[in-house]
């Protein structure tokens, strides 16, 4: 770095000291340029440390226990859904209960109660081993999610007020 900022220093000085003034309004222009250059890369280099980017990698596998009517293209789609459904059940999961309560013409009262959970969010997946022996079929698979992206892909759905509506 000191020997980086002392060239730019004797160019400076050389530019300074040039009686000729296009040369020395280019070799300014020279420096400019590539000062600026060299900030962009290096707050382009710093910037996902700071932002807080959230995204992460994870390794999970998943067994899918196929029955009678599942063929190995069913049981993969199966297999690769309830994979990724486990990872982002882990990651962020809203959980509402709902409890209603009736009371009939005879005066009996009843009361039904009703869990609602609420996922969401997008995660790229790539299949790392897949093995299927007709009976289960296996996947392992290696996700990227942003938990920030999941959560607030959550409170989107909490917010939406016909979702709210069903949930009553």
């Amino acid at each position: 770095m000191v020997k980086f900022l002392r060239y730019f220093f004797c160019l400076w000085q050389t530019c300074i000291f040039n009686r000729l003034k296009n040369s020395c309004v280019d070799m300014k222009r020279r420096v400019i340029l590539i000062l600026t250059r060299a900030l962009f890369l290096i707050l382009f280099a710093i910037y996902p440390v700071f932002s807080g980017a959230s995204v992460k990698q994870y390794v999970r596998d998943y067994s899918y226990q196929a029955d009678e009517f599942d063929t190995r293209y069913t049981s993969r789609i199966r297999a690769i859904d309830g994979v990724k459904r486990s990872l982002i059940e882990e990651l962020g999961t809203y959980v509402q209960s709902v409890i209603k309560l009736h009371e009939d013409a005879d005066g009996n009262k009843m009361a039904t109660h009703d869990m609602v959970t609420l996922t969401a969010g997008v995660i790229s997946t790539k299949i790392l081993k897949e093995d299927w022996d007709r009976v289960v079929y296996y996947v392992k698979a290696g996700m990227e999610v942003d938990k920030d992206e999941v959560l607030r892909a959550i409170e989107s759905l909490k917010k939406d007020y016909r979702i709210e509506a069903a949930l009553r």
